[in-house]
């Protein structure tokens, strides 16, 4: 990777060791710069200042300092005849005002894995001291943890963390992640990270590989013998029954094909009956509606002779038939007669009608302007009377009261009310 590549780089910074290609050689970015080295000779320049890393061949119970290079984080896994002793994620020397420390956490692969992490460890400027987040996988070997985070004056002084095993165990786990999170001097949050891959593992070949070897190569013990077994003979079972079962649906199947069969056949029976009852009923309908067109006729044919009739009747009579009012027509006779209630209204009754009953002042207004529109002077009489009982009027055929309007005659005679115009 070329530093022009990198110039665009704002804030990042990351050491991959997590596979082969970039073992051999460290990448720190930040502010877009970056130097790329070997790993004895890598340096770190960040806005014009170097920070330092701690890394050492061992610790616990060695009196050996352990030698600074030019970086500012390191990641060191410490053995003991090919066992894991100590781990030691640690960042020194100051920092100045570039970067300000808030938290590191140390985290470890899951086994056979170097894609998926979970924490180990972790300190930050929040808690008293370190925290173990995890219990390691062996259970004869206490790990001890310790770790520091000092600040002086509001300056990063120091920040480590260290794993040590009471005794060498073995590494269980492929990868070491150290983390180290912070603010620049622009308060810009900004992450460090180193990935180291264990020595056993590495040197050993693939201890996961060779764990399913050998599992793969040992003889099945009894007790998973006797399941394959069981199994087998549960298999054989369940084939011997879907065998039968299949056979009684092929049975079933074959039924229903002739039952289907059958009613086909039943069927288009039926719709061969069934067309010539349609043909009968349609000459039938013919039929029927040739005797229907001939009585429509006959009956429009009579309509017209009754309304022909109707008018030379009126006409004979001197009658006059109003326009419509709520659905009815008024029929008025220019004849004179001597009138009499009960021969007026049978004679009424003969045109399909009765006595004009006026149920309101509207209807009252009709009549009269009907009657004064064809030039009928005198007097018009309506169905009200006071035959039963003096003073009492009602109209003669629905026998309801006549309500009080105010077009009637104050003179009304004796036996029926008549209509007036003031």
């Amino acid at each position: 990777m070329t530093k022009e590549a990198l110039d665009n780089v704002e804030r990042s910074s990351w050491i991959d060791c997590s596979n082969p290609a970039a073992r051999d050689s460290v990448a720190d970015i930040y502010f877009g710069q970056a130097t790329v080295a070997t790993p004895e000779t890598t340096e770190f320049v960040a806005g014009g200042s170097t920070s330092s890393l701690v890394t050492g061949p061992s610790f616990g119970g060695s009196t050996e300092e352990p030698t600074k290079i030019d970086i500012n984080q390191e990641l060191n896994i410490i053995y003991k005849e090919d066992l894991l002793e100590h781990i030691l994620c640690s960042i020194d020397d100051e920092v100045k005002s570039k970067t300000s420390v808030v938290s590191m956490t140390l985290f470890e692969s899951k086994p056979c894995s170097h894609t998926k992490f979970r924490e180990l460890a972790v300190i930050d400027m929040w808690s008293p001291g370190p925290l173990l987040v995890h219990h390691t996988d062996d259970a004869d070997s206490y790990v001890n943890i310790n770790g520091h985070f000092h600040w002086e004056s509001n300056v990063f002084k120091l920040v480590y963390l260290l794993l040590t095993w009471s005794s060498p165990t073995r590494a269980y786990h492929q990868f070491y992640k150290c983390v180290v999170n912070g603010l620049n001097d622009q308060g810009q949050a900004v992450t460090f990270s180193k990935t180291e891959e264990t020595k056993f593992l590495r040197n050993s070949g693939s201890h996961c590989e060779k764990e399913n070897t050998e599992s793969l190569n040992q003889k099945p013990s009894a007790a998973i013998m006797k399941s394959i077994e069981t199994i087998s003979n549960d298999v054989k079972t369940l084939n011997q029954k879907m065998k039968e079962d299949t056979e009684i649906l092929y049975s079933k199947v074959l039924s229903l094909e002739a039952k289907l069969l059958t009613f086909r056949q039943e069927f288009n029976t039926s719709i061969d009956n069934s067309k010539g009852e349609i043909e009968d009923m349609n000459n039938r309908t013919a039929d029927q509606m040739g005797i229907f067109k001939q009585s429509s006729r006959a009956l429009q044919s009579w309509s017209k002779t009754v309304q022909q009739n109707r008018h030379l009747y009126f006409k004979a009579r001197d009658l006059k038939v109003s326009g419509n009012f709520r659905g009815k027509v008024y029929i008025i006779s220019k004849s004179s007669s001597q009138f009499n209630i009960k021969n007026a209204n049978e004679e009424c009754k003969s045109f399909g009608g009765y006595l004009v009953e006026l149920d309101d002042d509207d209807e009252y207004n009709f009549v009269y302007k009907y009657v004064e529109q064809e030039r009928f002077w005198g007097h018009s009489f309506t169905g009200g009377n006071d035959l039963k009982r003096e003073g009492h009027f009602v109209y003669y055929n629905s026998g309801k009261p006549v309500p009080r309007l105010t077009g009637w005659s104050k003179g009304h005679g004796n036996q029926s009310l008549h209509t007036w115009s003031q």
